[in-house]
């Protein structure tokens, strides 16, 4: 037991001090899933894909597929950056948390039920991929022109027009959707990408070793008592 609580606090704190849960990834995109800036990017690099709980509709080439947050931002196809999940769901240009439709939408799509999204490589996915990242970008404020697809029109009817646009709040409602503020090597910003997981973030690992921890100390207590 002792050795067991030794691991996973050990496990739990270099998840947390060790490169202050950074990573380097890769993005690129696959013909068939995108069009013009927007769509689907395939993010590669990220460890453990298949063991942090993406839903298999969302892999692709062994990356799983996003998309951006920010309209007047780049990401370079091939290129490395370097990737942080945020605390708070929020974008590294203006400090700003998703809304709660945006992490519904992405939830929905990286989980393949998305409704009325076309999950078959060619012109029709391209077409959804494009109608879903212009969604995103207008709830996100980065578009000022309103789309009219059955994406906004799945999202209002969920949320309404106002709760659409609502921040994204975890703790009430957990869609298991994070962002991933990439920045380049020279640290400048680059467009930040969604995610999907339904793993602890390193942090709550950390409560789980203390927690661990706690316990053994008061099993300890207990048998001095007996």
């Amino acid at each position: 037991m002792k050795r067991i609580i030794i691991a996973v606090a050990m496990t739990a704190f270099l998840a947390v001090a060790g490169s202050g849960w950074a990573y380097q990834i890769t993005v690129d995109r696959i013909a068939g899933y995108y069009s013009g800036t927007g769509g689907e990017f395939n993010i590669t690099g990220f460890p453990g894909t298949n063991s942090l709980g993406y839903a298999s509709s969302a892999i692709v080439n062994g990356g799983f597929e996003s998309f951006c947050l920010e309209y007047d931002e780049i990401v370079n196809m091939g290129y490395q950056y370097n990737a942080e999940i945020s605390p708070t769901n929020s974008t590294t240009k203006d400090n700003d948390t998703i809304s709660q439709g945006t992490a519904y939408l992405y939830s929905q799509f990286a989980q393949g039920i998305l409704s009325g999204y076309n999950y078959t490589a060619g012109s029709g996915r391209i077409d959804s991929a494009t109608a879903l990242q212009n969604t995103i970008w207008w709830l996100e404020g980065e578009i000022s022109l309103k789309p009219t697809n059955s994406f906004m029109t799945l999202v209002e009817n969920k949320f309404g027009a106002a709760g659409a646009l609502a921040n994204y709040n975890p703790s009430q409602v957990n869609y298991n959707v994070g962002v991933l503020n990439l920045t380049t090597s020279l640290g400048g910003n680059a467009q930040d990408q969604l995610i999907y997981t339904s793993v602890p973030e390193p942090a709550t690992m950390l409560l789980l070793g203390l927690g661990l921890i706690g316990l053994a100390g008061a099993r300890r207590k207990f048998k001095s008592a007996d």
